[in-house]
Order: C-alpha cells, then structure tokens, then sequence
C-alpha cells in the first residue's frame, strides 16, 4: 500500500463508529443505574433512599445519556453532508472514493443508532419524571 493510500485511510477516522458504540453503552448505562437507584429508593432494598434522590439521579443520568446521543447525531448529520456520494453506476472506484463511501456508511450507522436510543433514553428517563410511585418507576 502507498505512502498517499495509508494517509487516506488515516484522515477518515472512526469518530461515527466511536459514537454510535458510546451512544449504546451509555443507553445500558443508564438503564442499569437506573434500575439500581430506583431499587434502593423502594421498600425493601438494603438502604433506603429517598425517592426524590432517586428520580434526580435518573433523571441526570438520562441528561448525560442523551447528550452523548445527541452529540452521535450531530456527528453524523456533519459528516453526511461534508462527504459527496460516489456517482451512481461507477465500476471502479479509487480508494479515496472507497474511502468516502465506507465513511459516509459509518455515518449513516451513527445516525440511525443514536436517533433510536435517543429516543430510548427519553422514554426510559421519562417515567422518572412522570411516575411518582415506587414500584412503578422501574
């Protein structure tokens, strides 16, 4: 491989895959410490804990969660549009051109999985916000 080929490879990066496996590591994040502190707020966990406590920490983990997710989509959205489709009915493409498309994919990834658990995590760190019964915010 040349000298030119390694810097293209190089220059794509692989911040849309790093996001997109941010974005779902901090939805399992969220959703395990969520069902942790919420088990302690309810009767019969080892330690009580307040349930205001409780659905403030959800809800700042939620917070967190959802700014890496956004961040995700803000990424992707970025790159799409920085980087131009290969033509339609090209047969041989160069390898920056390889390059751009396997990029543009990664994006594409990104966007798709941070949309989808950004809507999660809304819909998980929403029932702290709504429900004010113990055992119904898990």
């Amino acid at each position: 491989m040349s000298e030119r080929d390694e810097k293209i490879r190089a220059r794509i990066g692989h911040g849309p895959w790093i996001l997109a496996a941010l974005t779902a590591l901090v939805w399992m994040a969220q959703g395990t410490a969520s069902w942790y502190v919420v088990g302690h707020a309810c009767p019969g966990g080892e330690r009580q804990w307040p349930l205001a406590v409780a659905r403030g920490l959800v809800l700042a983990l939620t917070a967190v969660a959802l700014a890496v997710a956004v961040a995700a989509i803000v990424r992707s959205v970025r790159t799409l549009r920085a980087t131009e489709p290969l033509p339609e009915g090209k047969q041989f493409p160069t390898l920056a051109e390889t390059m751009t498309e396997q990029k543009r994919f990664t994006a594409m990834v990104g966007l798709v999985a941070g949309a989808a658990l950004a809507l999660g995590l809304l819909f998980a760190g929403l029932s702290a916000a709504v429900i004010r019964i113990c055992g119904e915010s898990r």
